[in-house]
């Protein structure tokens, strides 16, 4: 008897197993299905991402979305290619990406910064996130079980709200919101209940884009005071608080070139804030802080070209805050020593996947060492690299989370000890939380229909 190829027995068993996913024979488990991850390899192309409608997704279309939102779900890349120098992976068939479908909340038009804290007083973390194109920023109130209550939205009135910071700007004890945005930032007052109060405006006297906003105590008086990144005017303006949710008119001081980037830290341990500011022509300008409100004359130090976002900690574990700039356009972040005395060491770069922007830095498997987390926006995943304690980084790991993952925000959601990660993508307007295990892997959990906590594969990880 003639036998049947192995191939055309692997083609068959392919086309059961679609036309029973169609026909409705073969359930499917979203809860435990991982994610293809998209990889890249140089001089190899990536697969066409594919994200196809969900369940959730169709009783919410974007262009009838409530104001008041609704926990969904988006499928997952439909292709992966190896990046170790190896062959490429062979691309998941269309079918199949039916089944890698990521918990998310839907967070409504291209979401930028993200920021975490608890901002009802119930000891769970929030997260709050900037929208750019509809002037806004969107509330998703903790559980404190790893998910989170329906997204609410509150104006920002200025336009474009690009990064956000959390701070009690008023002194009442309630934690506050501050968002950067063309020509200023939009400060809006907590209720403490996880509402806010109509926003007010505060300028930084340029019309142009914004950048990244910090606070910190810049004179020493007690009260926040703001720093907001001008990429157009190539400035940071600082805004001394009144202390009653009011800022002073602005004062202004030179960076580099293209400005975005930027991180509040004591870098020569006088026990004065300084600034730190990523900048896309590539240095890193440091502004040492007088302590009165006023900052000297910048100081650059090389570190890649196309930086982006910038965070600070101690890698090398030898008392004096380091530097990370996420470099955008190279692939890699940038890691920068300090010596202490608010000077750094030449920049080390490591690799990471496409596009690094946001960046979080947090001890993310336990071990005492600092670690990074990047959102790469080009591959569509974070990548965690683990730190080994004497400020390098391991090679990363890599997991598939959305469609132009932007930024990065870490914090306790499930309240387990362990840091997690909330990611948010630009491209498809969602908000993913990344579980910790505890050793710097993560899943994913969401609530079913029933109120149970259901717990899943958060991403299928690659160590490249």
């Amino acid at each position: 008897m003639k036998r049947t190829p192995l191939a055309l027995l692997g083609v068959i068993a392919i086309a059961i197993f679609a036309v029973a996913i169609f026909a409705g024979m073969a359930p499917v488990d979203h809860q435990n299905v991982p994610y293809a991850n998209p990889g890249q390899q140089s001089g190899l192309q990536v697969p066409r991402f594919q994200y196809p409608m969900s369940p959730a997704d169709s009783q919410y279309p974007d262009s009838a979305h409530p104001r008041v939102g609704v926990p969904g779900v988006r499928g997952m890349p439909d292709g992966y290619l190896s990046d170790r120098g190896g062959p490429a992976q062979p691309p998941v068939p269309d079918t199949a990406s039916l089944l890698l479908e990521a918990p998310g909340y839907f967070i409504d038009y291209n979401g930028f910064g993200t920021a975490v804290a608890d901002l009802n007083g119930d000891g769970n973390p929030d997260i709050v996130i900037a929208n750019e194109n509809l002037n806004e920023i969107a509330v998703l109130l903790g559980n404190g079980d790893g998910t989170f209550q329906p997204v609410a939205y509150y104006p920002t009135g200025g336009s474009e709200p690009s990064r956000v910071t959390v701070g009690d700007f008023n002194g009442d004890g309630i934690p506050d919101v501050a968002v950067s945005e063309i020509g200023g930032a939009a400060v809006l007052l907590g209720n403490g209940d996880g509402t806010f109060q109509p926003y007010h405006f505060f300028s930084t006297g340029i019309n142009g884009g914004s950048g990244s906003i910090e606070t910190g105590d810049f004179n020493g008086d007690g009260k926040l005071d703001l720093a907001v990144v001008n990429p157009d005017g190539a400035t940071v303006s600082i805004l001394l608080g009144n202390g009653d949710g009011t800022f002073q008119t602005h004062q202004d001081y030179a960076t580099g070139t293209d400005p975005l980037g930027l991180v509040v830290g004591d870098f020569n341990g006088d026990g004065k804030l300084d600034l730190a500011v990523s900048d896309g022509s590539g240095p890193v300008s440091i502004l040492l802080g007088n302590g009165n409100g006023t900052f000297q004359k910048h100081v650059e130090y090389p570190a890649c070209s196309s930086a982006e976002e910038i965070a600070s900690g101690d890698l090398n574990r030898d008392g004096a805050i380091d530097l990370v700039v996420t470099c955008y356009g190279a692939n890699v972040v940038s890691v920068l020593l300090g010596n202490g005395n608010g000077t750094f060491k030449a920049a080390q770069d490591f690799r990471t996947e496409g596009s690094p922007n946001g960046i979080v830095i947090a001890d993310l498997n336990g071990d005492g060492r600092l670690d990074v987390a990047v959102a790469n926006v080009q591959s569509n995943s974070v990548s965690v690299l683990f730190g080994k304690g004497d400020g390098t980084l391991e090679s990363p790991i890599s997991y598939g989370v959305g469609i132009e993952t932007f930024s990065l925000a870490v914090g306790d959601f499930n309240r387990d000890g362990h840091p997690d990660l909330a990611a948010t993508s630009y491209g498809d307007q969602y908000e993913r939380i990344l579980l910790n295990n505890g050793d710097g892997t993560f899943f994913w959990a969401r609530r079913t229909s029933g109120g149970e906590i259901s717990q899943g594969f958060c991403c299928w990880g690659f160590q490249w």
